[in-house]
Order: C-alpha cells, then sequence, then structure tokens
C-alpha cells in the first residue's frame, strides 16, 4: 500500500494479474473453445485448438509490427482451413464469449484496485495483448473494474511492455514524472524488468498458477514433473506457463491446477512448506483432492440418466448427501431436468423391516457385528428393551443382559431371538409399514426412470431394498448408480438388479482399486454426512419422521467433513464457469482422482498428521466401536517389540500413512523385515 501511496498514477497489468482463468496455461482455453468450434465448423475439420495455436504464431512470424490483433489471427486461421468470410465472425464470438465466461477478478489485486480508487488516484490497465481495447473494457467491468480507469494495450498501439515502448505510451498518456507511476503485474521481465529500465517503478505479483507451481509437491500429485530449478527460484511467469503448457496435455489436469490456484494461491500459498498439497487445512484437501472426483462423478450421472430415461433421482443416506448437492449444481447449470431427492436409507433400517420370519438371513443380520458386543447392545440395535426380555435372555444361557457376546455364543443369541420372535416379527412389521409409506411418499415405488445412487462398494443394500420393495408384489423397476463396487457386487448382476458404476466396476480396473483400498475409511470419510445413522422412520402423526442414530458423530471428525465437503462444492463452483463447456469434458476418472490417489499411496508425513486426530466407527449406534484412522507407530517398539508393533499397526485403517510417519531409517528397518518376512513364507 505504500507504493502506492507514494504514486500519483497506478497501472495494473490485465491477465494473470487483475483477471486470472481457470486453467493453467493461457491456450489451454483453447482446448474448450475446440469443443464449442466444431459446432460452427462441422466435421471433417482438424483440431481447432491447434489450428489456433498455429495461426497465431504464423501471424505473429508474418507481422511487421510488434503486436497483432485477434482478427489477423482468425484470417491466417480462415487461410488455414479454406473458411468462408462469414465464419470467422461466429468464431470469434466464440472465443470473446469463453474469455467472458471464464476470467474472474483476481481477489488480492481486486483489493489493490479498489484501494488505488479510494486514494483518488489515476488508474490505468496496461496489457500485452492481441484483444482491443473495447473488448477488455467490456470485460474488466464485468468482472468488477468497473471505477473510473483508462486503457492501454498493445494490439492498438502496435507496441508492447515485453519490449519496452508501451511504458513510453503509459508515462506519455499519465503526464506525470515517471517516479510517479507505479506499474503492478505478475510477469517479471514485461513487468518488473522492463518497467524498472523505462524509469518506472513496479511492483511484482506473481500470479496464482506461478505461486501454485513452487510448491513441487502440488506438480506432484498431479502426476507432472517438478518446474526445473532455474524456474523455481526465478519469477518468470512466461517461463512457467510454457512449461505447464508442454506438460499438461490433458484439459482435466489444467482445470484442477488452474482452479486450485486461482481459489488457494492468489496472494500467497495456503499454509507454510512444501511438503504438503493441502498445507494441512482440510477445507483445501476437499477442494483438491475430493472436489474434481466429485465434479466427474456428478457429470457421469448426467449423462447416464440421459441414456437410461432417469426422471427421478434418489440420493440415499448418508453418502448420497453431498452427491446430490454436487449433482444439483450441475443440473442448475447445464439444464438437467431429472427431479433429485435425499431419501433416508440404511442397513439397519432396510434389513430389520423386511423380516417376516427368523430364518437364516433374518438371523445373521440380527446376531452380525462388526466388534464385540453385549446381549443388551444386540437389543438395543431393533429398538428392544433389555430389561423386557430378562427371563428370555436368562433362559437362553446369559448370565446378564451386559454379558459380551462371543463367536461361541452365537447359538445361545440366536435363541434368545428365535424365543422373542413374535415379538421382533410385529415390530419388524410396523417398521416396514411406516418405511414404505416413507418411500411411496418419495415417489421411491414409482416406476419406471427411478434411480437409487449411493457410494456401492458391495452393493448389499440395494437388493435388501428391492425385495422390501417387492413386498407387495410388484417389483419396481429400480437401477442404481454407484460411485464404486467391488468384485462382491457381482451378485446384483446374478440377481438381475441393475445398476452402474462410476470410478471402478467390480473392483476394475485394478489400478484404481488397489489404490482407494489403501484406506477405503478416507475415501468413505469424504463422502460421509455429519448426521446420525438413520435408523427407522418414526410415524408422528401425520408426518413421517426419519429417527437418527447420534452416536457415531464427533466434532473433530463432522468438522472436518464439513470443510471437505465446503472445499469440494466450492470447486464444483469454480468449475461452473465453463458452463455447457462442462457437458463437452470427457473426464478421465484417473486424471481426476490423481491427487486423492496420490495421498492414499504416497502421501508426505505432513499430509498423514492431520489424520491423527480422525477416528473412523465401526458397527452403528452403541454398538460403534471408534478406531483412528492413523495410529501413530513407535520406532523403538519396532525395534524392541516387533510383535506389539505389529499388532499396533494392525489397528490402523491407514496403514501406509502410519508407516509414513516414522523416520526414514524406520521405514528401511520395516521395508528390510517384510522382504525377509516374504522370503521365509516362500520357501516354507
Amino acid at each position: 500500500m505504500a507504493l502506492i501511496d507514494r504514486a500519483e498514477v497506478v497501472s495494473f497489468d490485465i491477465f494473470d494479474t487483475a483477471l486470472v482463468r481457470p486453467f493453467a496455461a493461457p491456450d489451454h482455453l483453447f482446448w474448450f473453445l475446440e469443443r464449442k468450434a466444431g459446432e460452427v465448423l462441422g466435421a471433417g475439420q482438424p483440431p481447432f485448438r491447434q489450428v489456433r495455436i498455429e495461426s497465431e504464431r504464423e501471424a505473429r512470424m508474418l507481422a511487421t509490427l510488434p503486436e497483432i490483433t485477434l482478427a489477423e489471427i482468425y484470417r491466417r486461421a480462415e487461410a488455414r482451413l479454406a473458411l468462408a468470410a462469414d465464419t470467422l465472425a461466429p468464431l470469434m464470438s466464440l472465443e470473446l464469449a469463453l474469455e467472458h465466461a471464464c476470467c474472474r477478478r483476481r481477489d488480492c489485486v481486486g483489493e489493490l484496485y479498489d484501494y488505488t480508487l479510494t486514494a483518488g488516484k489515476t488508474v490505468f490497465f496496461t496489457s500485452d495483448t492481441y484483444l482491443d481495447e473495447s473488448v477488455i473494457d467490456a470485460l474488466l467491468r464485468a468482472k468488477g473494474f468497473d471505477g473510473r480507469h483508462q486503457i492501454i494495450v498493445s494490439s492498438v498501439h502496435r507496441a508492447t511492455k515485453h519490449d519496452g515502448p508501451l511504458f513510453r505510451e503509459l508515462h506519455r498518456q499519465a503526464g506525470v514524472a515517471r517516479r510517479k507511476i507505479l506499474h503492478i503485474g505478475d510477469n517479471f521481465r514485461s513487468d518488473c524488468l522492463m518497467a524498472w529500465r523505462n524509469g518506472i517503478p513496479s511492483l511484482h505479483v506473481p500470479s496464482p498458477i506461478h505461486n501454485f507451481s513452487l510448491n513441487p509437491r502440488n506438480l506432484e500429485v498431479l502426476g507432472l514433473p517438478r518446474l526445473p530449478w532455474r524456474l523455481a527460484w526465478r519469477s518468470r511467469l512466461s517461463s512457467v506457463n510454457a512449461h505447464l503448457s508442454g506438460w499438461m496435455e490433458r484439459p482435466e489436469l489444467s482445470l484442477m491446477a488452474g482452479l486450485t490456484a486461482n481459489r488457494h494461491y492468489d496472494a500467497a500459498p495456503p499454509g507454510p512448506g512444501t511438503a504438503s498439497f493441502f498445507a494441512g487445512r482440510w477445507d483445501v484437501l476437499g477442494y483438491t483432492a475430493f472436489g474434481p472426483l466429485l465434479l466427474g462423478f456428478a457429470l457421469w450421472l448426467v449423462d447416464q440418466f440421459r441414456t437410461h430415461g432417469i426422471d427421478q433421482a434418489h440420493f440415499l443416506s448418508r453418502d448420497g448427501k453431498i452427491m446430490k448437492d454436487a449433482f444439483d449444481l450441475i443440473a442448475e447449470a447445464i439444464g438437467v431436468n431429472v427431479e433429485s431427492s435425499y431419501t433416508y436409507c440404511s442397513r439397519r433400517a432396510v434389513n430389520f423391516a423386511r423380516i417376516t420370519a427368523l430364518d437364516h438371513r433374518a438371523l445373521q443380520f440380527l446376531c452380525d457385528s462388526s466388534a464385540q458386543t453385549s446381549v443388551s447392545d444386540h437389543l438395543a440395535r431393533i429398538q428392544f428393551d433389555p430389561a423386557a426380555f430378562a427371563d428370555q435372555i436368562h433362559a437362553a444361557g446369559f448370565s446378564s443382559p451386559d454379558q459380551i457376546v462371543t463367536i461361541a455364543d452365537r447359538p445361545r443369541l440366536e435363541a434368545l431371538f428365535r424365543a422373542i420372535e413374535a415379538d421382533i416379527v410385529d415390530r419388524a412389521r410396523w417398521e416396514r409399514e411406516d418405511l414404505l409409506a416413507y418411500y411411496r411418499k418419495k415417489g421411491l415405488t414409482d416406476s419406471p426412470g427411478v434411480a437409487i445412487i449411493d457410494i456401492g462398494w458391495w452393493g448389499t443394500m440395494y437388493r435388501s431394498l428391492a425385495e422390501l420393495l417387492s413386498a407387495n408384489g410388484k417389483a419396481p423397476e429400480l437401477k442404481a448408480f454407484y460411485f464404486g463396487t467391488f468384485a462382491e457386487a457381482d451378485q446384483l448382476r446374478l440377481a438381475n438388479l441393475a445398476h452402474e458404476a462410476y470410478f471402478v466396476r467390480y473392483g476394475e480396473p485394478l489400478d484404481l482399486f488397489s489404490d482407494i483400498k489403501k484406506c477405503i475409511e478416507i475415501v468413505e470419510l469424504f463422502f460421509s454426512a455429519t448426521h446420525g445413522t438413520f435408523i427407522k422412520i418414526a410415524h408422528q402423526s401425520q408426518d413421517l419422521s426419519p429417527l437418527l442414530d447420534a452416536c457415531d458423530c464427533t466434532p473433530l471428525r463432522d468438522d472436518a467433513i464439513d470443510q471437505m465437503q465446503g472445499g469440494a462444492v466450492s470447486f464444483i463452483r469454480d468449475a461452473l464457469v465453463l458452463g455447457d463447456g462442462l457437458k463437452r469434458l470427457r473426464l478421465s476418472p484417473y486424471d481426476l482422482s490423481q491427487p486423492l490417489r496420490a495421498l492414499l499411496t504416497a502421501p508426505t508425513p505432513e499430509e498423514v498428521e492431520p489424520f491423527e486426530t480422525l477416528v473412523h466407527f465401526q458397527d452403528i449406534g452403541k454398538n460403534a466401536v471408534e478406531r483412528r484412522i492413523v495410529t501413530r507407530l513407535s520406532a523403538l517398539q519396532l525395534v524392541l517389540f516387533p510383535m506389539r508393533f505389529a499388532r499396533q499397526l494392525s489397528l490402523s485403517y491407514w496403514k501406509t500413512g502410519s508407516i509414513r510417519r516414522l523416520p526414514l531409517l524406520s521405514r528401511v528397518y520395516l521395508s528390510l523385515l517384510m522382504h525377509i518376512r516374504e522370503r521365509l513364507t516362500r520357501r516354507l
């Protein structure tokens, strides 16, 4: 601010300084232009992105002046493609419309601009660009730079900042001494060095993508090589852009890098250090690792709904809540006429409601528990008061309701449930009637064109839900759409239950499946809602209200989920600047999941540390058992008590993360032990 206070005239660079695009490099805009241009040009034409780039290069080579115009570029494109003259105007209009849609005001520079106006300074925008002044002025005012200012662009004056003469034009129009002018820009050579050479003070404000690229971990998680050392320490944006433009040959990566840079690297990195791509912040993790994948999944749902004629989409609790939020944003932006609904559903609610007799499947559900639980816990799970069945509990052979049920006690537990079968069947009938009434009210029983959406994995709840909805003798024509399914979900195909999966289908592709299996609990954490598990429908008067359990929620976990999902939704909102261009993107799950898979398979110790505070729950309600996602391991214990160390490691959901928190020598020692164990196992 002190530099602005000393100046009488303040000049701002435009692109990558005042305005930013959601891409890693400027020419990546042409990827999205190519898809729109194809509709104008028709079939049989070469890719327009390459034509546009080569036309600009050729126009500059043939130019006798330092700068060219957009019209001159398109005249070269006309010659290359042998286009009719009336085709040029629509193509140019498409590019300008895309610029208007994609550009947004850069926050930190916007604040400097507002301060400059408030201080009563004269404002200029000075830029090397092939766009003319009227286009630039309309673009700036549309993005919030709507005060009094003057514009100097190279395409009009046929002089550039890069070579220096445009600064002399700035000095001439400003009408003050050179030392009273301050120029603010992102390119070290064009905006700083050349300004200094012309006697004009300057303020270097590196672009967001430059700040982003200086953290090597950011490029690593996108599968990109690090910046060469000569670029990493020198703030030369044009070189950084050239590096990124050459390596990012997929629009997904460019969009992910550009949006993340604009959101979190506007003025400075989101946190200290370069060993983490999210600096310990859950919102940055959600934006970077979850947002792109959620965007891809929502767009995939749009395509699937159109293909299968879906007009009602039921997003099942709890994982479906954030899926619905993402889908609704996309549907509104690109015009999708599908009615979406957040519908309560859980394995407990559906499996208990479908009980009509204590057959093998009913007993399997009633006796199932992922942890050691008491007799009282088993009864509480189905909303029974243990005190009301004290005689039956003792008759089954249990000393008290608080006795822990072991594997050896399974026959006694089954005997207890058979002794109270009439009560169970009666309670299940009440819950079934209420649950079916709720699903009828939600429209889940309407056919056809009804879909359910869930995270997936084994798909067991879909099978139980289909059986429950068929209780009236008519099976509904449901179709399930999952984020992913494991090999065990093949049971759905055998049962003729229609379904599709986005990320992995029956555990394929194997490399994607192997990566998320490193810690499936972290993937589930991204999708989880912060309300409790759905228990049943409570029928109160004329209302059908969900009864939710509150036992599997902790403030730290809920806060992390809220921040991650908030970051993911922010990514989707930012990506919506492309409008219907999103429909033309072929977003690959491989590319969109790069940051998430890098985190799960090869995290840095700094990236693992925030997860040490988070827990995951096995089972529900009072049966829920809390375990940390990352277990703290002791290097000393590894050496002195390796078996105890192994037991401690087995308690960790994210074993890769737990090991990464060990010192380097300990990790090497552990790797050696595991190698020796593998060799011995093979010999035996």
